[in-house]
Protein backbone atom coordinates (compact mmCIF):
# COMPACT_ATOMS: atom_id res chain seq x y z
CA UNK A 1 0.00 0.00 0.00
CA UNK A 2 1.39 3.46 -1.00
CA UNK A 3 0.38 6.48 1.74
CA UNK A 4 0.63 10.01 1.84
CA UNK A 5 2.73 11.28 4.86
CA UNK A 6 -0.30 11.35 7.17
CA UNK A 7 -1.54 8.32 6.29
CA UNK A 8 -3.84 8.53 3.66
CA UNK A 9 -3.98 5.63 1.62
CA UNK A 10 -3.59 6.22 -1.80
CA UNK A 11 -3.09 3.28 -3.82
CA UNK A 12 -2.99 -0.81 -3.36
CA UNK A 13 -0.72 -3.06 -5.23
CA UNK A 14 -2.66 -6.80 -4.96
CA UNK A 15 -0.55 -9.70 -4.43
CA UNK A 16 -0.89 -13.07 -6.64
CA UNK A 17 -0.34 -16.28 -4.15
CA UNK A 18 1.52 -14.07 -1.55
CA UNK A 19 3.97 -12.37 -4.06
CA UNK A 20 4.46 -8.63 -5.15
CA UNK A 21 4.67 -8.03 -8.63
CA UNK A 22 7.94 -5.76 -8.97
CA UNK A 23 6.76 -4.34 -12.26
CA UNK A 24 2.98 -3.13 -10.49
CA UNK A 25 5.05 -1.67 -7.40
CA UNK A 26 7.30 0.13 -9.76
CA UNK A 27 4.42 1.51 -12.23
CA UNK A 28 2.50 2.68 -9.05
CA UNK A 29 5.49 4.25 -7.32
CA UNK A 30 6.23 5.79 -10.44
CA UNK A 31 2.91 7.45 -11.00
CA UNK A 32 2.55 8.68 -7.40
CA UNK A 33 6.16 10.63 -7.76
CA UNK A 34 5.00 12.33 -10.81
CA UNK A 35 1.36 13.36 -9.26
CA UNK A 36 3.52 14.79 -5.98
CA UNK A 37 5.90 16.16 -8.57
CA UNK A 38 3.48 17.86 -10.58
CA UNK A 39 1.37 19.10 -7.24
CA UNK A 40 4.60 20.93 -6.16
CA UNK A 41 5.33 22.81 -9.73
CA UNK A 42 1.94 23.73 -9.35
CA UNK A 43 2.29 25.28 -5.54
CA UNK A 44 5.24 26.88 -6.81
CA UNK A 45 3.12 29.01 -9.67
CA UNK A 46 0.35 29.55 -7.62
CA UNK A 47 3.17 30.94 -4.63
CA UNK A 48 5.09 32.89 -7.40
CA UNK A 49 1.00 34.33 -8.83
CA UNK A 50 0.82 35.29 -4.91
CA UNK A 51 4.00 37.41 -4.42
CA UNK A 52 2.98 38.80 -7.68
CA UNK A 53 -0.17 39.60 -6.52
CA UNK A 54 0.69 40.95 -3.25
CA UNK A 55 -0.18 37.93 -0.89
CA UNK A 56 3.35 37.62 0.70
CA UNK A 57 1.57 35.15 3.16
CA UNK A 58 -0.63 32.98 1.33
CA UNK A 59 2.82 32.54 -0.90
CA UNK A 60 4.88 31.86 1.98
CA UNK A 61 2.74 29.01 2.98
CA UNK A 62 3.04 27.86 -0.21
CA UNK A 63 6.53 28.18 -0.18
CA UNK A 64 6.89 25.83 3.25
CA UNK A 65 4.56 23.39 2.11
CA UNK A 66 6.79 23.05 -0.87
CA UNK A 67 10.21 23.70 1.24
CA UNK A 68 9.01 20.71 3.57
CA UNK A 69 9.17 18.11 0.90
CA UNK A 70 13.48 18.42 0.50
CA UNK A 71 13.78 14.71 0.87
CA UNK A 72 11.77 13.79 -2.18
CA UNK A 73 12.20 17.02 -4.41
CA UNK A 74 15.28 18.70 -3.30
CA UNK A 75 15.81 20.85 -6.32
CA UNK A 76 12.37 22.33 -6.06
CA UNK A 77 12.65 22.37 -2.06
CA UNK A 78 15.71 24.60 -2.76
CA UNK A 79 13.77 26.44 -5.53
CA UNK A 80 10.72 27.64 -3.06
CA UNK A 81 13.71 28.03 -0.15
CA UNK A 82 15.05 30.67 -2.51
CA UNK A 83 12.13 32.70 -2.79
CA UNK A 84 11.24 32.39 0.96
CA UNK A 85 15.00 34.16 1.46
CA UNK A 86 13.28 36.85 -0.94
CA UNK A 87 10.71 37.73 0.90
CA UNK A 88 12.17 38.10 4.07
CA UNK A 89 11.73 34.73 5.91
CA UNK A 90 14.92 33.83 8.17
CA UNK A 91 13.75 29.84 9.31
CA UNK A 92 14.51 28.28 6.01
CA UNK A 93 16.21 25.18 6.86
CA UNK A 94 19.54 24.71 4.87
CA UNK A 95 18.57 21.92 2.12
CA UNK A 96 21.30 19.16 0.96
CA UNK A 97 21.80 18.33 -2.30
CA UNK A 98 19.63 14.84 -2.89
CA UNK A 99 20.25 11.73 -4.78
CA UNK A 100 21.75 11.26 -7.92
CA UNK A 101 19.17 9.28 -9.67
CA UNK A 102 21.27 8.55 -12.59
CA UNK A 103 22.52 5.53 -11.76
CA UNK A 104 21.92 2.63 -13.63
CA UNK A 105 20.46 0.79 -9.72
CA UNK A 106 17.87 3.76 -9.99
CA UNK A 107 16.60 2.89 -13.26
CA UNK A 108 13.36 0.98 -13.67
CA UNK A 109 13.61 -2.58 -13.76
CA UNK A 110 12.59 -2.77 -17.91
CA UNK A 111 15.55 -0.39 -18.58
CA UNK A 112 18.44 -2.14 -16.79
CA UNK A 113 17.19 -6.00 -18.52
CA UNK A 114 17.02 -4.18 -22.14
CA UNK A 115 20.08 -2.89 -21.80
Amino acid sequence: MLATPDGTPVTKVENKDGKLKVEAVEKVVDAEVKTRASALDGQLQDAKAKVAAGDKDAAIKLFQAVAEQKCMFPKKAKDAAKELKKLGVGEVARLADGPEFSSPVFEPRKARESS
